[in-house]
């Protein structure tokens, strides 16, 4: 009878075992699988964050595209207006020349007046006063630019012809330096021009002040122009 009874509780013990065994591995499982649903989750929530952050750009820029499309005939009318204005300002050079001048002053002008109210409002900055000392000097050369066509002139055309040389021997050092490599041979070719342009503009100087800056600034309102006009064109296609 008692060999019966032990037995029993033997039984019940393990049926208790088994049992709590099951409870912690249905637990486990459960857990497993909130952790994995909640994982999974993140998951989609950073896609969709990143799709979302790819997107918007890429949204944007379609807009502005789909807007510069419906544009288009701006786009060619003003590249004929710069074409316009350049031939014509290569039918006076001189006269262009000054526009030159002018436009280089008033702008200098502009920017010195932006750069000391920037000085004024940095009040925590401690070069304050020689940023706003140098918008000071940039706005006395503009200043004098205007009041003075004809001295700007001759030194601004001077400057043009020294960058333009500086520039030139630059591209040959690094054409030279390149050699052996594809190409290298137009980048040489280049500065190669480049340089002897700005020896023929040194050389004219200071004759050619009356006439350089207009003949450059005609130039690229004839090449800003066709450039319009084909971005335009190349808009309209794409609609």
């Amino acid at each position: 009878m008692s060999f019966a009874i032990w037995h029993v509780d033997c039984v019940v013990v393990s049926c208790r075992h088994v049992a709590v065994r099951v409870t912690a591995t249905d637990l486990c499982a459960a857990a497993t699988g909130r952790a994995t649903d909640q994982g999974q989750l993140n998951l989609d929530k950073s896609v969709m964050t990143q799709t979302t952050g790819t997107s918007e750009p890429r949204q944007v820029f379609t807009g502005i595209l789909t807007e510069a499309r419906a544009k288009w005939g701006w786009f060619v009318a003003l590249g004929i207006l710069f074409v316009l204005l350049g031939f014509g300002a290569v039918s006076n050079l001189l006269l262009a020349t000054v526009a030159t001048i002018f436009y280089i002053g008033v702008l200098m002008i502009a920017a010195g007046v932006f750069q000391i109210i920037h000085a004024f409002g940095a009040e925590n900055w401690r070069g304050r006063f020689l940023w706003g000392l140098g918008g000071l000097f940039y706005a006395v050369a503009g200043t004098t630019i205007i009041l003075d066509p004809v001295i700007a002139s001759l030194v601004l055309t001077l400057m043009l012809a020294v960058f333009t040389i500086a520039s030139g021997l630059m591209r040959l050092l690094l054409g030279f330096r390149a050699r052996g490599d594809r190409g290298w041979g137009w980048l040489f070719a280049s500065g190669l021009l480049t340089a002897i342009a700005g020896l023929a503009f040194l050389l004219g100087w200071p004759l050619n002040s009356l006439w350089l800056l207009g003949l450059v600034l005609s130039v690229d309102l004839v090449f800003q122009g066709c450039t319009l006009v084909g971005l335009g064109l190349q808009l309209r296609d794409a609609r």
